[in-house]
Protein backbone atom coordinates (compact mmCIF):
# COMPACT_ATOMS: atom_id res chain seq x y z
CA UNK A 1 0.00 0.00 0.00
CA UNK A 2 1.11 3.63 -0.40
CA UNK A 3 1.40 5.89 2.37
CA UNK A 4 -0.17 9.58 2.38
CA UNK A 5 3.54 10.91 2.69
CA UNK A 6 4.94 11.16 -0.47
CA UNK A 7 5.72 11.02 -4.05
CA UNK A 8 4.59 8.14 -5.93
CA UNK A 9 7.31 5.75 -6.17
CA UNK A 10 7.59 2.14 -7.49
CA UNK A 11 7.27 0.82 -4.00
CA UNK A 12 6.95 1.99 -0.47
CA UNK A 13 9.37 4.01 1.17
CA UNK A 14 10.64 3.93 4.90
CA UNK A 15 11.22 6.40 7.43
CA UNK A 16 15.35 6.43 6.58
CA UNK A 17 14.39 7.08 2.54
CA UNK A 18 11.91 9.96 3.01
CA UNK A 19 14.78 11.15 5.64
CA UNK A 20 17.63 11.08 2.71
CA UNK A 21 15.42 12.40 0.14
CA UNK A 22 14.37 15.69 2.04
CA UNK A 23 17.53 15.90 3.11
CA UNK A 24 19.01 15.55 -0.54
CA UNK A 25 15.89 18.57 -1.70
CA UNK A 26 16.73 20.77 1.28
CA UNK A 27 21.20 20.56 0.81
CA UNK A 28 20.21 21.21 -3.26
CA UNK A 29 18.22 24.39 -2.60
CA UNK A 30 20.52 25.80 -0.16
CA UNK A 31 23.50 24.78 -2.88
CA UNK A 32 21.53 26.42 -5.62
CA UNK A 33 20.13 29.09 -3.23
CA UNK A 34 21.47 29.87 0.42
CA UNK A 35 19.01 32.85 1.11
CA UNK A 36 15.73 32.84 2.90
CA UNK A 37 12.31 32.94 0.75
CA UNK A 38 12.15 36.14 -0.92
CA UNK A 39 15.56 37.32 -0.35
CA UNK A 40 18.06 38.11 -3.62
CA UNK A 41 21.91 37.83 -3.60
CA UNK A 42 23.98 40.64 -4.35
CA UNK A 43 25.00 41.54 -8.06
CA UNK A 44 28.56 40.63 -7.04
CA UNK A 45 27.51 37.12 -5.83
CA UNK A 46 25.03 36.08 -8.47
CA UNK A 47 28.20 34.76 -10.91
CA UNK A 48 29.66 32.82 -8.14
CA UNK A 49 26.05 31.12 -7.60
CA UNK A 50 25.31 30.04 -11.20
CA UNK A 51 28.97 28.97 -11.32
CA UNK A 52 28.79 26.39 -8.52
CA UNK A 53 25.04 25.67 -9.56
CA UNK A 54 26.28 24.79 -12.98
CA UNK A 55 29.78 22.73 -11.81
CA UNK A 56 26.92 20.90 -8.94
CA UNK A 57 24.29 20.07 -11.07
CA UNK A 58 25.81 20.12 -15.17
CA UNK A 59 22.65 18.71 -16.32
CA UNK A 60 19.64 20.30 -14.42
CA UNK A 61 21.90 23.82 -14.95
CA UNK A 62 21.08 23.35 -19.11
CA UNK A 63 17.72 23.12 -18.30
CA UNK A 64 16.56 25.78 -15.04
CA UNK A 65 17.67 28.73 -14.04
CA UNK A 66 18.35 29.02 -10.74
CA UNK A 67 15.22 31.03 -10.46
CA UNK A 68 13.23 28.46 -12.07
CA UNK A 69 14.90 25.48 -10.12
CA UNK A 70 14.36 26.72 -6.44
CA UNK A 71 10.34 27.20 -6.39
CA UNK A 72 10.28 23.28 -8.36
CA UNK A 73 12.36 21.93 -5.67
CA UNK A 74 10.17 23.53 -2.78
CA UNK A 75 6.96 21.88 -4.79
CA UNK A 76 9.20 18.40 -4.77
CA UNK A 77 9.63 18.99 -0.87
CA UNK A 78 6.13 20.37 -0.48
CA UNK A 79 4.69 17.18 -2.06
CA UNK A 80 6.75 14.96 -0.52
CA UNK A 81 5.87 15.38 2.71
CA UNK A 82 2.01 16.01 1.81
CA UNK A 83 0.48 13.79 4.89
CA UNK A 84 -2.85 13.51 2.81
CA UNK A 85 -2.13 13.10 -0.60
CA UNK A 86 -0.31 11.02 -2.98
CA UNK A 87 1.48 12.72 -6.42
CA UNK A 88 2.35 11.40 -9.55
CA UNK A 89 5.72 13.41 -10.86
CA UNK A 90 6.97 13.43 -14.55
CA UNK A 91 10.35 12.51 -16.48
CA UNK A 92 11.72 15.87 -15.58
CA UNK A 93 11.12 15.69 -12.05
CA UNK A 94 12.29 12.16 -11.58
CA UNK A 95 15.40 13.75 -13.27
CA UNK A 96 15.59 17.30 -10.71
CA UNK A 97 15.15 14.23 -7.51
CA UNK A 98 17.69 11.84 -9.28
CA UNK A 99 20.55 14.54 -9.21
CA UNK A 100 19.49 15.31 -5.69
CA UNK A 101 19.89 12.44 -4.02
CA UNK A 102 22.89 11.50 -6.28
CA UNK A 103 25.06 14.81 -5.14
CA UNK A 104 24.02 14.54 -1.53
CA UNK A 105 24.88 10.62 -1.58
CA UNK A 106 28.32 11.20 -2.85
CA UNK A 107 29.07 13.63 -0.26
CA UNK A 108 28.11 11.85 2.42
CA UNK A 109 29.73 8.71 1.30
CA UNK A 110 32.61 10.53 0.82
CA UNK A 111 32.46 11.95 4.12
CA UNK A 112 31.69 8.28 6.36
CA UNK A 113 34.82 7.18 4.59
CA UNK A 114 36.40 9.28 6.97
CA UNK A 115 34.75 8.85 10.45
CA UNK A 116 36.22 6.54 12.55
CA UNK A 117 32.64 4.99 12.69
CA UNK A 118 31.71 4.96 9.44
CA UNK A 119 28.54 6.44 10.20
CA UNK A 120 27.60 10.70 8.83
CA UNK A 121 24.21 12.56 10.25
CA UNK A 122 21.05 12.96 8.08
CA UNK A 123 18.10 13.94 9.96
CA UNK A 124 17.68 11.84 13.02
CA UNK A 125 19.99 9.12 11.95
CA UNK A 126 23.97 8.16 11.77
CA UNK A 127 23.85 6.18 8.38
CA UNK A 128 27.07 4.31 6.99
CA UNK A 129 27.64 3.90 3.10
CA UNK A 130 24.21 4.79 1.06
CA UNK A 131 23.75 2.72 -1.90
CA UNK A 132 22.62 5.02 -4.59
CA UNK A 133 21.75 2.58 -7.22
CA UNK A 134 19.86 0.50 -5.30
CA UNK A 135 17.72 2.86 -4.26
CA UNK A 136 17.18 3.81 -8.33
CA UNK A 137 16.20 0.19 -8.55
CA UNK A 138 13.60 0.55 -5.43
CA UNK A 139 12.21 3.66 -6.10
CA UNK A 140 12.52 4.69 -9.62
CA UNK A 141 10.04 3.70 -12.20
CA UNK A 142 12.83 3.34 -14.83
CA UNK A 143 16.24 5.75 -14.99
CA UNK A 144 15.19 6.15 -19.24
CA UNK A 145 15.81 10.11 -19.19
CA UNK A 146 19.49 9.06 -17.87
CA UNK A 147 20.13 7.72 -21.66
CA UNK A 148 20.79 11.20 -23.69
CA UNK A 149 22.04 10.40 -27.46
CA UNK A 150 21.98 7.14 -27.69
CA UNK A 151 17.91 7.55 -26.95
CA UNK A 152 17.76 10.72 -29.62
CA UNK A 153 19.68 8.21 -32.18
CA UNK A 154 17.03 5.62 -32.17
CA UNK A 155 14.11 5.34 -34.48
CA UNK A 156 10.82 6.47 -33.39
CA UNK A 157 9.47 3.38 -33.79
CA UNK A 158 12.16 2.06 -31.92
CA UNK A 159 11.51 4.57 -28.88
CA UNK A 160 7.72 3.62 -28.68
CA UNK A 161 8.43 0.11 -28.67
CA UNK A 162 10.36 0.93 -25.58
CA UNK A 163 7.72 3.18 -23.87
CA UNK A 164 9.63 6.30 -24.33
CA UNK A 165 7.57 9.34 -23.41
CA UNK A 166 8.25 12.61 -25.75
CA UNK A 167 9.40 14.24 -22.28
CA UNK A 168 11.99 11.59 -22.07
CA UNK A 169 13.11 12.17 -25.36
CA UNK A 170 13.26 16.27 -24.65
CA UNK A 171 14.95 15.55 -21.64
CA UNK A 172 17.47 13.65 -23.86
CA UNK A 173 17.35 15.84 -26.19
CA UNK A 174 18.61 18.50 -24.38
CA UNK A 175 15.66 20.77 -24.66
CA UNK A 176 13.73 23.39 -22.03
CA UNK A 177 10.96 21.50 -20.32
CA UNK A 178 7.58 23.12 -21.04
CA UNK A 179 5.62 24.01 -18.14
CA UNK A 180 3.09 21.13 -18.34
CA UNK A 181 6.10 18.56 -18.20
CA UNK A 182 7.08 20.14 -14.64
CA UNK A 183 3.08 18.84 -12.92
CA UNK A 184 3.07 17.84 -9.80
CA UNK A 185 -0.33 15.52 -9.87
CA UNK A 186 -2.69 14.30 -6.94
CA UNK A 187 -3.43 10.78 -7.83
CA UNK A 188 -6.64 8.45 -6.69
CA UNK A 189 -5.16 5.64 -4.72
CA UNK A 190 -5.46 2.14 -6.40
CA UNK A 191 -8.29 1.23 -4.74
CA UNK A 192 -10.94 3.11 -3.00
CA UNK A 193 -10.16 0.82 0.75
CA UNK A 194 -6.41 1.27 0.34
CA UNK A 195 -4.89 2.99 3.91
CA UNK A 196 -2.02 5.07 3.97
CA UNK A 197 0.17 2.59 5.76
CA UNK A 198 2.44 2.84 8.94
CA UNK A 199 6.08 3.53 8.17
CA UNK A 200 8.74 0.88 7.91
CA UNK A 201 11.86 1.80 10.23
CA UNK A 202 13.29 3.25 12.82
CA UNK A 203 12.53 6.78 13.64
CA UNK A 204 15.86 7.50 14.74
CA UNK A 205 19.48 5.96 15.56
CA UNK A 206 22.33 4.00 13.90
CA UNK A 207 21.96 2.54 10.43
CA UNK A 208 25.13 1.04 9.34
CA UNK A 209 24.37 0.61 5.59
CA UNK A 210 21.29 1.95 3.43
CA UNK A 211 19.54 -0.08 1.71
CA UNK A 212 20.09 -2.70 4.78
CA UNK A 213 21.56 -5.77 3.35
CA UNK A 214 19.30 -9.04 2.62
CA UNK A 215 19.85 -11.25 5.29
Amino acid sequence: MWSGVMLRFACDPDRVFLVILHAAIEVARDEIHPYPLGCKPAASEEHELQENYAAGFPVLAEAFSRAEIVPLLDRLLAASRDAGALYQITDWCWLVLHDCLENLIYVHNDVVSDHDDGLNEVGPYRIGRIDFDAILDAYFWDTDFLMGRPLVDMSEEAREHMGVSPETFGIAAGLKPHPEELRITPVEWESPDRKPFKLKGPAEGRIPCYPPLAD
